[in-house]
């Protein structure tokens, strides 16, 4: 009969944890974003606007292979945005497809704000292209956290007053 009692225990164990990887892939399998995830846009009054806007994309060659990137983006979400990859195809005076390239923006946006990041990168352009055509390839939705640790002033941790220091 013990035996019996184990048996019931390791497979309803088994059925768990089948159930809790099902849920897991569930998440990823129901959407382009998955079932957990953010939307890339808000509602306002009904009328859809994107989260993430790049305002302005500016790059400028300089010293051999070295480019400087200038881009303007806007946040219009009420949650901070991070790792926004901007994508840029090239063209050459002809209008023809060159060449594409990535910048991966590190900077934190806040809600509601605009910004203007400027990276300075090795990279090489096509010597053909005259032209550029830039977008946001992906970014972060930040929501709030669960929980937040707050310190403390190092002062209310003194040892004052303790005499023993854990010593029994």
């Amino acid at each position: 009969m013990n035996m019996k009692k184990y048996a019931n225990v390791a497979i309803s164990c088994i059925a768990l944890l089948l159930f809790l990887v099902f849920i897991a892939f569930l998440g990823t399998y129901l959407g382009p974003h998955g079932l957990f995830t953010a939307n890339t846009s808000e509602g306002s009054g009904g009328k859809e606007r994107p989260v993430l806007t790049l305002n302005e994309a500016v790059l400028e060659k300089f010293s051999g292979h070295q480019v400087e990137a200038r881009f303007h983006l806007s946040n219009n979400s009420v949650h901070s945005i991070s790792s926004v990859t901007v994508v840029c195809s090239f063209f050459d005076k002809h209008g023809r497809y060159v060449d594409t390239d990535r910048w991966l923006i590190h900077e934190q946006l806040l809600p509601e704000t605009n910004i203007s990041v400027v990276l300075k990168e090795k990279k090489y352009l096509h010597t053909q292209s005259v032209s550029q055509s830039c977008s946001i390839e992906s970014y972060s939705l930040q929501s709030q956290p669960l929980f937040v640790v707050r310190r403390s002033d190092p002062g209310i941790h003194s040892d004052e007053g303790v005499t023993d220091h854990g010593q029994h």
